[in-house]
């Protein structure tokens, strides 16, 4: 979320450029640890996937986290958050995160082709 909000700030001139760029490379390592760990591929798992690429940091995604979104797809299309209704199906903001990561994984590695 930091990185969200940093880059909604970047968008909109709403705090010193600098400050804002620091604060979200600050986050990265952060982020790429948290996904090394985790057990789960769900919802917050699938977003930092999304935000590392937003920042152009395509080469910190790693294919294995890629393969694990992609196996977490349930029978009806979606992705669901644990404990997150409805429960046992897809979430909203799960499914809507994890496609925007597939989705630019995809695209750039079409680019680089």
């Amino acid at each position: 979320h930091i990185v969200v909000g940093g880059l909604i700030l970047l968008e909109n001139g709403g705090a010193p450029a600098d400050e804002v760029r620091k604060m979200m490379a600050a986050t990265v390592k952060t982020i790429c640890s948290a996904n090394d760990i985790t057990a789960r591929a769900e919802d917050i798992f699938a977003e930092r996937c999304m935000v590392l690429q937003w920042l152009d940091l395509h080469d910190k995604i790693r294919p294995a986290w890629i393969m694990r979104l992609v196996r977490n797809q349930l029978s009806d299309g979606g992705w669901q958050a644990r404990n997150m209704p409805p429960i046992g199906q897809s979430n909203q903001h799960t499914v809507i995160v994890t496609l925007a990561a597939l989705a630019e994984f995809l695209a750039h590695h079409r680019r680089a082709g």
